[in-house]
């Protein structure tokens, strides 16, 4: 599996960020790479599985970043997002994006605890008296 940092296209990162097309260009080909140019790269590789990954997954950038890719590199390839999860066996590459059950996440609100903590930090390990840096 080859992952690779890609960007939209100037025209789709242009229009979506509100910036002039020569500066889109710069950041596009200058900073990141384009989905075409990401393509080459995986038609040059011939990974099992390629991935498009770093930039904002919606309606307007996923279809033109597919069609851009596509012209250089027809094998399969997924965008990749938070949480995107590939298990990789020696027969297949499955991809799935992952479910967090967002009630495991704290609710925020005034604590109930008052007072110190009822346990105190671990002392660091002795070592560390002769590996860290000090000034």
């Amino acid at each position: 599996m080859l992952i690779h940092e890609t960007f939209p296209s100037v025209e789709v990162y242009a229009k979506k960020a509100s910036v002039p097309s020569a500066f889109a260009e710069q950041i596009v080909n200058g900073v990141h790479t384009s989905p075409a140019m990401a393509g080459k790269v995986f038609k040059l590789v011939g990974a099992r599985m390629s991935v498009l990954w770093h930039f904002a997954v919606d309606h307007d950038t996923v279809g033109p970043a597919f069609n851009e890719m596509q012209e250089q590199y027809d094998g399969p390839v997924t965008i990749a997002q938070d949480l995107t999860t590939f298990n990789i066996t020696k027969d297949s590459v499955v991809v799935r994006q992952t479910n967090v059950n967002p009630i495991t996440w704290p609710v925020v609100g005034k604590s109930h605890i008052s007072g110190p903590p009822e346990t105190k930090p671990l002392d660091p390990p002795e070592l560390w008296d002769e590996i860290l840096i000090r000034d």
